[in-house]
């Protein structure tokens, strides 16, 4: 049910996430995830001053969507088509620019929280009966790693095909490092099964910012994880399989581009790049962002 009354639902004297969904009848509503709702945002929006999430529903010059009330109704009753679920905030790394580090404010940190079978099998019990005239459906699994979880991640899997049949398709995103045979052969026999894995070009870069609790390097491990995996998956790889890359700047970029056309028999799936973005509310108690500032000030 949308909320009509914004200014009285949200905590005061503090800055929130705002997701925009769709304009309606003139107005631009959003997500807030500190309230759980769907709200009005009003009809003069400032849509280039809001947060956009990756691979979201709007663009920094408009907003894609546009629905009537009731279609909007409509959707949300019974033709939902993806559900993301939080299965864990268990991290076996601690790479330096990611959200959950504890150098971001107001994020939380990494913990020992997992989401329980009982809360998961409500979640898509929910996602069930709200996407029956939905043709084709998406489980999305994040933390965290998903792999510390890997016995639960199976069971939840295991119980949404019982749900939706072959309309599902599940993917996850993972570090890499926990892509151990176990876990390689479950992915075979799993079709409907894809991942993100993330690898951020050669060891010098990837191992400057991705790194475990004590510090060791990740590049080796993971690559030598991909090359199990690829011989698992065979020609079914390229399709299941993507690799998000993160830079600093553009010549971290050129870099990762031209390491993976090197290792192209390697990396033949398809490969996303993203800029590491620090925001304003990252705390300086190392010197990864006195590093940002210099590498990106002449990009």
């Amino acid at each position: 049910m949308l909320n009509t009354d914004f200014s009285r639902s949200m905590p005061r004297n503090s800055e929130y996430d705002i997701f925009p969904l769709l304009s309606c009848n003139g107005n631009v509503y959003g997500y807030v995830p500190v309230i759980n709702d769907i709200v009005p945002l009003g009809r003069k929006v400032n849509v280039k001053n809001l947060f956009f999430p990756l691979g979201g529903y709007a663009k920094e010059s408009r907003i894609v969507v546009s629905y009537e009330i009731n279609m909007l109704r409509q959707l949300s009753e019974s033709r939902l088509k993806s559900l993301t679920i939080c299965l864990t905030e268990q991290c076996n790394l601690r790479c330096k620019y990611c959200i959950f580090s504890g150098k971001f404010q107001e994020r939380r940190t990494h913990s020992s929280r997992i989401l329980s079978e009982e809360k998961g099998r409500k979640m898509l019990d929910f996602f069930f009966r709200h996407s029956i005239n939905a043709k084709n459906v998406r489980l999305c699994f994040w933390g965290g790693e998903v792999l510390t979880s890997f016995d639960l991640l199976k069971r939840l899997v295991s119980y949404a095909k019982s749900l939706f049949g072959e309309k599902l398709k599940v993917e996850f995103t993972t570090n890499g490092t926990m892509l151990s045979p176990r876990v390689c052969e479950w992915l075979r026999e799993h079709n409907e099964v894809s991942l993100c894995i993330t690898l951020n070009g050669p060891a010098k870069i990837h191992d400057a910012e991705r790194c475990y609790s004590d510090y060791r390097p990740t590049h080796d491990i993971i690559e030598k994880n991909i090359k199990y995996l690829r011989s698992v998956l065979s020609d079914s790889f390229n399709r299941r399989i993507l690799i998000f890359a993160n830079y600093f700047n553009s010549s971290e970029r050129l870099e990762m581009q031209e390491y993976f056309r090197v290792n192209r028999n390697l990396y033949s799936c398809d490969i996303q790049y993203h800029p590491i973005e620090l925001p304003n509310n990252y705390i300086d108690n190392d010197v990864l962002l006195a590093d940002f500032k210099e590498q990106t000030k002449h990009n």
